[in-house]
């Protein structure tokens, strides 16, 4: 059976987030503890980021809550997640983009660009380390960024250099290749599915307010 594709989760304007948590399942399990206190620990090859996020569901957001479960079909759809956050989604934007000729605003603002940096070199799938150019950006990418290429989200644990090389480790390893001048994005975003498709269903009283929750592992297979 194609997996139906739902992406009202990948714009944050959509439904109010009131919690968010995000971690990375490593398949790791335990195979015991040796005579000699030696703990073995296996680990599993395809790794994998889960999460929860809250949401505040006022009036109309509760009807179209119910709409966009409902498009899901229960355990049938994959949904398409935004997944940056408050600590670090201010930080690394876009520069303003004028009109043509160089023109702003009158109080000097522009168009918000999109938010993406350029690959520099290409990355083999397995890589733990990617170069970027920041030249394109008003402030510097963050250590604990959320990012992604192609709906493949990452984690940036360490970084050095500035402007057009900047050096990003990453966690997890880069899953799939990827091409020098790929567009990153920022606020990285992936494919999930529901840990329980019976979840996200509403109850709200005379207020009109809701606050379903929403348990997500990533969608490998694709």
């Amino acid at each position: 059976m194609k997996r139906r594709l739902v992406t009202s989760l990948a714009d944050k304007s959509a439904f109010i987030w009131s919690g968010i948590s995000w971690d990375i399942d490593w398949r790791a399990q335990s195979a015991g503890v040796t005579t000699s206190g030696r703990r073995n620990i296996a680990i599993g090859e395809l790794p994998r980021w889960v999460g929860s996020i809250q949401f505040v569901n006022v009036r109309e957001k509760v009807a179209a809550w119910n709409a966009m479960r409902m498009s899901g079909r229960g355990p049938a759809a994959v949904y398409r997640v935004h997944m940056g956050d408050k600590v670090t989604d201010g930080y690394s934007k876009g520069a303003p983009v004028s009109f043509s000729g160089n023109v702003f605003f009158a109080d000097g603002a522009g168009f918000l660009a999109n938010a993406v940096v350029p690959l520099v070199g290409d990355v083999a799938a397995g890589a733990s380390e990617i170069v970027v150019d920041e030249t394109g950006i008003s402030t510097p990418i963050q250590v604990g960024q959320v990012m992604s290429c192609r709906d493949w989200p990452f984690c940036v644990i360490a970084r050095r250099g500035s402007g057009s090389s900047v050096t990003l480790t990453v966690e997890m390893p880069i899953r799939k290749a990827m091409l020098d001048g790929d567009l990153l994005r920022l606020r990285g975003a992936g494919l999930f599915e529901l840990v329980d498709p019976a979840q996200g269903a509403q109850s709200y009283g005379a207020t009109l307010v809701a606050r379903p929750e929403l348990r997500l592992q990533e969608w490998l297979y694709r």
